[in-house]
């Protein structure tokens, strides 16, 4: 899709866009686009409504409200499924991997090589922990933000 055919698009909907094609209405509409997004991510940064920002996402640690306390925006239209779990897990597995492999062919003693897994051990789970939540909020904010819902298809012929 070509940067005319976005100023065109976005003309159409009585928005008021000058395109002349320049580098820097560009930049001002590719930072629009960037701004709308990183305000749910922001929110979800605090555990807050990304439409709001003011109302808390979760009752409990990852317990959704059924909507903002707020906005009375519904959370039920949203569902993240397992996403910020697979997300997390291969983010913390990527990070962590390596100290996995090491721990076993250093050259240091058996005490030393256990203490080291349980550091490792409580650093994952730690990490994991921390992490849920907000990949949760981030995930569950993107798709209110963006209206993202479960995909529906055509019967043809």
């Amino acid at each position: 899709m070509s940067f005319v055919h976005i100023c065109a698009s976005l003309t159409s909907n009585k928005k008021t866009l000058a395109c002349a094609g320049s580098s820097l209405i560009r930049r001002r509409l590719s930072w629009r686009l960037v701004m709308s997004v990183s305000v749910p991510l922001k929110a979800a940064l605090r555990g807050r409504c990304g439409v709001c920002g003011e109302g808390k996402l979760f009752h409990g640690y990852l317990n959704l409200k059924s909507k903002c306390d707020h906005c009375q925006q519904d959370f039920t239209v949203a569902d993240t499924a397992d996403g910020p779990a697979f997300f997390v897990g291969f983010a913390i597995m990527i990070l962590m991997a390596p100290f996995y492999f090491i721990l076993p062919i250093a050259d240091i003693s058996i005490a030393a090589k256990i203490a080291g897994y349980v550091v490792v051990l409580g650093a994952t789970f730690g990490l994991t922990l921390w992490l849920l939540p907000l990949a949760k909020a981030a995930l569950f904010n993107l798709q209110i933000h963006h209206r993202a819902e479960e995909a529906q298809f055509e019967k043809r012929g």
